[in-house]
């Protein structure tokens, strides 16, 4: 489900708990994923059964589609361009609790 509010929402993606690496994957289909060690260049999901898909589709998933164990799904805000200020700086990623 896509969370949003008038300024904005929240987008998921996948970080590596052993080196806090993030999942990019460009074509979403898990044929060329890699790992970042910068948030602004993970695949970011307007989802979390997205993230979980992108996931999935580069085997970081287990039976019942869940994370596989050292992998973790993180979440940050993201605001409308419009609502972006001389002032504003991105949010920082926060684990899904």
């Amino acid at each position: 489900m896509v969370r949003l509010n008038g300024k904005g929402g929240v987008e998921y993606a996948v970080r590596r708990d052993m080196d806090g690496a993030w999942l990019y994957d460009a074509d979403l289909d898990g044929t060329d994923g890699a790992w970042e060690p910068d948030a602004q260049n993970a695949t970011w999901c307007a989802s979390k059964e997205d993230a979980l898909h992108v996931a999935d589709l580069n085997g970081l998933t287990g039976v019942e589609y869940a994370l596989a164990g050292g992998y973790s799904l993180w979440e940050r805000d993201w605001v409308n361009e419009e609502e972006i200020g001389e002032d504003w700086e991105p949010a920082e990623p926060r684990p899904v609790a």
